[in-house]
């Protein structure tokens, strides 16, 4: 859903991220992480953590959501879009895409020249359904710091099949 104001049509993604407030301490061993104070830039190296769907670059998604198994991978950031509210035009950069590397396949940097390292296929990793609310980290002096929530996926062509390489996905900027 758009913010209120927003023109009629838009497509908005982002302010997706919600704060909420707990009615008492959250247990003594739950892992409270920094919210990054700079943000995500292009190139940068990210860590995900979710518990959606899996699978691998070839096959793509087959494997179902289990909310008690959490998986991570890792990326770099290719390009961002501005702020909604203003048409893309401006702002700060508010969502960020990155794409799922692989088998030859470089999508961003051979259709947008928006180019960044890629992985070894153990590491290279993108996001699916059930993914989506969960983190993306910058890993500093070995503590992982929250940057960003991870929130869709997408394909290039309505051809390619859900999470296989060559597919991307992105989320919002804290």
């Amino acid at each position: 859903h758009c913010p209120v104001g927003s023109p009629k049509g838009s497509f908005c993604v982002n302010d997706d991220v919600s704060v909420i407030t707990l009615g008492e301490d959250a247990p003594v061993g739950a892992k409270i992480y920094k919210i990054g104070a700079n943000p995500v830039t292009a190139g940068e190296h990210i860590v995900m953590a979710g518990y959606g769907t899996s699978g691998d670059g070839i096959d793509g998604f087959y494997v179902d959501p289990d909310f008690r198994v959490k998986r991570s991978g890792e990326n770099f950031v290719d390009f961002f879009e501005n702020d909604d509210e203003t048409g893309f035009a401006g702002g700060p950069n508010e969502v960020y895409y990155a794409d799922f590397d692989g088998n030859g396949q470089d999508s961003f940097c051979d259709y947008f020249g928006f180019c960044t390292p890629i992985l070894p296929n153990d590491k290279e990793s993108g996001i699916g359904g059930g993914d989506s609310g969960g983190p993306s980290f910058r890993l500093v002096g070995g503590e992982y710091i929250l940057v960003a929530n991870n929130t869709f996926t997408g394909n290039l062509f309505d051809d390619q099949i859900d999470g296989t390489f060559g597919t991307y996905f992105g989320g919002i900027v804290l």
